[in-house]
């Protein structure tokens, strides 16, 4: 806030020029103002930008989730017919995805939770 401008407020009033202890507390109140806005707009930012990632995510997810299906069903249907029965093809199928199951589940501090709590922890401190 421009010291004149207080100046002129105060004029219109009907009050005499203001004292050093009025023009600092009008502005350190207008600067705290200012300041509450900006961190609500980080805050806004921040957030605009976790959830742009997050939605970016779901939606490569659910595109290699369906890739993965796919795939998942070409490959069960394949072993099958080596196998000489489809539901062989798909038994062989199920009993790789519990091998890597067991393995994710295995090694998910390590890689995983470290892997998101690192990832989320960058976009919030991201300026």
């Amino acid at each position: 806030m421009n010291p004149e401008t207080t100046k002129k407020q105060w004029e219109q009033n009907g009050q005499d020029e203001p004292s050093q202890i009025s023009r600092l507390y009008d502005q350190t109140e207008q600067f705290v103002k200012t300041s509450v806005e900006l961190y609500k707009l980080r805050a806004v930012k921040t957030g605009a930008g976790v959830f742009s990632s997050v939605a970016t995510g779901v939606v490569l997810g659910v595109v290699f989730l369906m890739a993965i299906m796919f795939a998942s069903g070409g490959l069960a249907f394949y072993l099958g017919k080596l196998l000489g029965a489809w539901h062989h093809g798909f038994f062989a199928v199920c009993g790789l995805y519990l091998i890597v199951g067991i393995i994710v589940y295995i090694f998910r501090n390590k890689f995983i939770r470290r892997g998101l709590s690192d990832y989320f922890v960058k976009e919030i401190l991201e300026d």
